[in-house]
């Protein structure tokens, strides 16, 4: 049993996985992952995606005669986020991918000043336009 006292321990076991037996994929859908038969590994993997607040998916994948591949999948533009901060990956490939998982996400913000899309940005045309005509829609 994987109990972790921090996130850095999380971050730190994680790390070893992806690292090891884990997988990024960038296109067509984005995911972080690793794949074990050893259930034990995959319930600690899980526990440390709880412990960092990232967002996963669990599933059994059988493989008969042999024994069930337990597979474990995070996804989502914030976990992605957390996990490409705390996690420290030696693979130069893998740190790679999960730079350009996380640059793949198109920001929130006005595309003039960068700017939430829910402010004004001071003297920003865009933004100007953008709450210019919200105002006009609502009568």
């Amino acid at each position: 049993m994987t109990d972790f006292r921090s996130s850095h321990q999380a971050a730190f076991y994680l790390s070893g996985l992806i690292d090891g037996d884990g997988w990024i994929v960038v296109t067509p859908q984005r995911v972080i992952g690793v794949a074990c038969i050893d259930r034990d590994i995959i319930d600690g993997a899980a526990r440390a995606f709880e412990t960092l607040g990232a967002r996963y998916r669990r599933r059994i994948q059988p493989r008969s005669p042999h024994k069930d591949l337990f597979v474990i999948e995070a996804s989502g533009r914030n976990s992605f986020a957390i996990l490409a901060s705390s996690l420290q990956l030696v693979h130069p490939l893998k740190a790679k991918k999960l730079s350009a998982l996380v640059a793949s996400y198109q920001s929130f913000g006005c595309r003039s000043c960068g700017v939430d899309l829910n402010v004004q940005g001071p003297g920003c045309p865009v933004c100007y336009s953008r709450h210019y005509a919200r105002r006009t829609r609502r009568g």
